[in-house]
């Protein structure tokens, strides 16, 4: 009977031996490199991750400085614009007052030779008095200046 219990236990040792083979062997040679081509999956997907915040970090601030920028540029043109009508407002009515003046010569009976001599200014882009035309400039400048506070208090 100690012989049958002898090949018995080398028997169990065997299959316990081949048993646990199989599991250090599935251990090493399927469990391990699954974990870690999940491990390198998890860190290419928050790799991907991080990169779609930063374009969209990027996009979103370039969208940012184009509508700070055009916002800018709508700024200077409303004040140049603002400058140029202004100034032709202003040259209207010089040209307005040089047409009634020379009107009026010609009302009063007044020599063709006489009237003609009176200088009628043109309707736009006509030369200002100094100081008119210097208030039109200071006030254009400084409009833009605020304009351009205006792009860096946004940016």
């Amino acid at each position: 009977m100690l012989d049958r219990a002898d090949a018995i236990l080398k028997l169990a040792l065997a299959v316990a031996a081949i048993c646990l083979g199989c599991g250090v062997g599935y251990y090493y040679a399927v469990f391990l490199p699954s974990q870690a081509a999940a491990a390198d999956q998890r860190v290419a997907a928050a790799e991907k991750v991080k990169a779609g915040v930063e374009h969209h970090s990027i996009e979103a601030k370039s969208a940012a400085e184009l509508a700070a920028k055009n916002t800018y540029q709508i700024c200077v043109g409303a004040a140049n614009i603002d400058y140029s009508s202004r100034w032709n407002t202003s040259c209207g009515s010089q040209h307005e007052a040089d047409v009634k003046a020379k009107q009026n010569c010609n009302a009063q009976g007044l020599s063709e030779q006489y009237c003609g001599t009176f200088v009628v200014r043109p309707a736009t882009s006509c030369a200002l008095p100094s100081i008119t035309a210097e208030a039109y400039e200071s006030t254009v400048k400084e409009a833009k200046r605020m304009c351009l506070e205006a792009l860096k208090v946004g940016i």
